[in-house]
């Protein structure tokens, strides 16, 4: 029972002192788990609906880099950016389907 406790204290701690973050953590959570759900049924609905989560994840990344940044390295930047352009190019090939 402790050691629930101290999980569900850190995560109510990780949640307070970082919400974008964490808002980031589970849409992409959620991408990866539709993307998960596309690659065994092949709809195309938990496709759109995958890549719509990585471009929301994205756009936040790249919002939260431009309000706070930061010195160090901008590998998160440079991620949510590769993200932005496959998810276009994917929802770009999916107009070809409708």
């Amino acid at each position: 029972m402790r050691r629930w406790r101290f999980w569900g204290d850190t995560l109510i701690n990780y949640i307070q002192q970082n919400p974008p973050l964490f808002i980031e953590l589970v849409m992409l959570s959620a991408a990866i788990v539709l993307l998960g759900f596309w690659g065994v049924t092949l709809d195309w609905p938990y496709l759109v609906l995958s890549l719509s989560y990585a471009v929301g994840s994205s756009c936040s990344c790249l919002v939260r880099g431009a309000i706070a940044p930061s010195p160090t390295f901008r590998l998160p930047q440079l991620t949510a950016i590769l993200l932005l352009l496959v998810s276009f190019f994917s929802f770009a090939d999916l107009l070809g389907y409708l």
